[in-house]
């Protein structure tokens, strides 16, 4: 896109997603063990200075996977997601960088673990390790569950004004291209996340909100699923999924953006038709009404009444009993059904 060709005017993409726990009963009715039993993806793996800087061991968007049994058992898998291939296609035939660069990009170990609600951390005993001092020690880390918290796509800013700081991702409007357009395209470009369904916010036209001068933004969010978030995104940005109870300064206005694209969700959320057939696409694809009614829970941000809320969804006709049944939680097993 030709700089010289934008309009004086923005458009920002607000992309709020929350990864539904798939089986089990709700988060506040089981323990921190117990909600931790499973297989994770990381959002972030970072060491926390004394005056709270964040720095990112294995990049912005670590890939791997954290596995957690209920007899105590564990297996982590963590790397950074921009690693490079050896030139020779064998890993016994590598360049000193390469495996310098392979180590320092990737560490594993499996063994035995103890979680402690108190202080929210993990006491690893370490059975065998990739990096073999860690073999036979005992290593605690800090850590914290986002499957049920509602998160916020953030991107770093490469330019000024504010450069560094975390914003939602936008730009200029193209002379060719509508605002929605453009949204799509800087999420592309800042975040790596493809195509979307966007709905209009609303726009923001203060004098004040930009020290550029008068540049109104056109604001748009959508609900997504984190895996929409590639491992490898654009280099600098730094795109990553923050939970909206604990969210870095933002860039500009944004915080205010965050908070109308939040009182939106709440009051779409009274719509269960709505629910259905927008917010339902981060449910799996064959799901019960209690994973329904977990989802439904954590975008409204408070408790429903369980009967209230399976004849509501009930009524919208837009779902379909597929005649299977799964145990979810106690209780008898629950009717399984699909998005019409």
């Amino acid at each position: 896109m030709n700089p010289s060709r934008m309009l004086p005017i923005t458009a920002t993409a607000l992309l709020l997603g929350l990864a539904l726990p798939l089986g089990g009963a709700a988060g506040q009715q089981r323990t921190l063990k117990e909600q931790i039993v499973g297989t994770w993806s990381y959002v972030s793996v970072d060491i926390v200075r004394p005056d709270g800087m964040r720095v990112p061991l294995f990049g912005p968007n670590p890939t791997g996977l954290a596995i957690f049994e209920s007899n105590g058992r564990y297996l982590l898998l963590t790397a950074r997601a921009d690693r490079q291939k050896f030139a020779s296609n064998n890993r016994n035939n590598g360049t000193a960088e390469e495996n310098k660069a392979a180590v320092q990009g990737t560490i594993s170990h499996f063994g035995r673990y103890r979680v402690s609600a108190a202080d929210k951390t993990i006491l690893f005993y370490i059975d065998h390790s990739t990096y073999p001092n860690f073999n036979g020690t005992e290593q605690k880390r800090s850590f914290t569950l986002v499957g049920d918290r509602l998160c916020v796509l953030l991107a770093r800013r490469l330019e000024q004004p504010q450069r560094g700081l975390f914003a939602l991702p936008g730009g200029f409007v193209g002379t060719e291209e509508s605002p929605a357009q453009t949204a799509e395209r800087k999420l592309r470009e800042k975040t790596g996340v493809g195509s979307v369904h966007l709905e209009q916010l609303r726009t923001y036209a203060d004098p004040s909100r930009d020290p550029r001068g008068w540049l109104p933004s056109i604001a748009y969010m959508a609900l997504v699923a984190p895996e929409a978030l590639p491992a490898e995104g654009p280099p600098g940005r730094e795109a990553s999924w923050h939970p909206l109870d604990d969210l870095p300064d933002l860039a500009l206005d944004h915080a205010r953006i965050v908070d109308d694209g939040l009182w939106r969700l709440h009051a779409r959320m009274t719509d269960k038709d709505w629910f259905v057939r927008v917010a339902g696409g981060l449910l799996p694809d064959r799901f019960t009404l209690a994973q329904a009614q977990r989802l439904y829970e954590a975008l409204r941000g408070e408790p429903v009444d369980p009967a209230n809320f399976r004849r509501d969804v009930k009524a919208t006709g837009l779902l379909i009993d597929t005649g299977e049944h799964r145990t979810d939680g106690p209780g008898r097993p629950g009717r399984v059904y699909r998005r019409a």
